[in-house]
């Protein structure tokens, strides 16, 4: 640490400045409403239009079998009761690294006043007061810079819920791999982040979490006098928020987006997210922007697609990115993006992230 990179003072001013409410409100204003801040349901839009009723409370507080070539990915766990680490570790590293006082004093106020309460049978408990908490961390380090950095945190690999998953190497090398790891070896799909890891297209039954965590929201709805406005606004804001989180990383398999279209339908009519009956309106001209007579609903199909046509312009715009150098290295090479065609060996995401770019090159010169 001694050796690396500090603050500079510069740097230390704008971290140490003051800030008001519409600076706050201005930062919100450029987040796009259509983004995901997490996958809690909340869109920076909800956060847009409730900021009359929070704004206070916010300033308060790789596995194919025909694959041959050797890698390897490790997925790390930490040890320590749901990945903690100490904060006065957070502390003195922050302070080494020259932050302002005042900015480390708003860092670890975030942290040792957050509080938690937890729905049981739709009733919130008490709130509870955790002893240390940070977002859960996974990383991907070789074994021996790791080691370094346990030695130096005192965080130490919890091994029973590490993994590793090997593709194209021979069983006395993934023995030895296990042996100095500790780590089992485990199968794709696999969850990270709340999100399924496969190297095959997304399937309807990898999506059952997704389906599920817009079930139980309902469920807590129910239970609530809600005037169909209101349904309209939980919706938008936040049903199809959840969808979002998902699109911008997989292509949805079709019957996915029907089961999320009548669930939405479902709550819109009746209230609830399993009545079969039909709705008044189609569903098609509910999401027609209001202008022309819906209820400005996403298209998810169209979203999904235009989230895919989004990558599309990262690889275009050669995008300082993993992934887009990735795409580049392997497929692209020296070819012109615009002109690129996908071979009948090339990754069936990159084949259809093609497709949704003939799509919008004829939407677009249309």
């Amino acid at each position: 640490m001694d050796r690396g990179s500090r603050l500079t003072d510069e740097h230390g001013r704008k971290l140490d400045c003051s800030f008001t409410v519409e600076d706050i409100k201005r930062v919100l204003d450029a987040i796009p409403s259509s983004k995901a801040l997490g996958m809690d349901g909340f869109n920076s839009y909800f956060f847009k239009e409730v900021w009359g009723t929070i704004k206070e409370d916010d300033i308060v507080k790789m596995n194919r079998n025909s694959q041959h070539v050797p890698c390897c990915l490790m997925k790390l766990d930490l040890q320590k009761a749901y990945d903690t680490v100490d904060w006065n570790f957070l502390e003195e590293v922050m302070t080494n690294l020259s932050f302002p006082t005042h900015f480390i004093q708003l860092v670890m106020t975030c942290l040792t006043t957050t509080q938690y309460s937890v729905l049981i049978n739709g009733v919130p408990t008490e709130l509870i007061q955790p002893t240390r908490e940070v977002i859960q961390v996974f990383f991907f380090v070789m074994l021996e810079g790791f080691k370094l950095f346990s030695s130096t945190t005192g965080l130490q690999v919890n091994a029973a819920n590490s993994s590793i998953y090997c593709c194209g190497i021979s069983q006395a090398d993934k023995e030895t791999i296990s042996h100095l790891s500790g780590f089992k070896f485990g199968t794709l799909p696999f969850k990270y982040l709340g999100v399924p890891i496969s190297t095959g297209k997304l399937k309807s039954c990898e999506c059952e979490a997704l389906v599920e965590k817009m079930t139980l929201r309902i469920k807590i709805w129910s239970s609530r006098h809600i005037s169909f406005a209101g349904r309209i606004q939980l919706i938008n804001s936040v049903l199809m928020s959840i969808c979002v989180y998902w699109a911008q990383m997989f292509i949805f398999p079709k019957a996915v987006l029907k089961k999320i279209n009548v669930i939405c339908r479902s709550y819109l009519w009746h209230g609830s997210y399993d009545d079969g009956r039909p709705g008044a309106v189609a569903w098609d001209k509910l999401c027609w922007p209001k202008s022309h007579g819906g209820l400005g609903f996403r298209n998810l199909l169209l979203w999904n697609q235009a989230a895919m046509g989004k990558l599309a312009w990262a690889v275009a715009k050669k995008q300082d990115n993993l992934w887009v150098r990735w795409v580049h290295a392997v497929y692209v090479k020296r070819k012109v993006w615009a002109e690129f065609t996908p071979s009948s060996t090339t990754s069936w995401v990159v084949k259809y992230i093609c497709q949704v770019k003939h799509w919008c090159n004829l939407r677009f010169s249309a």
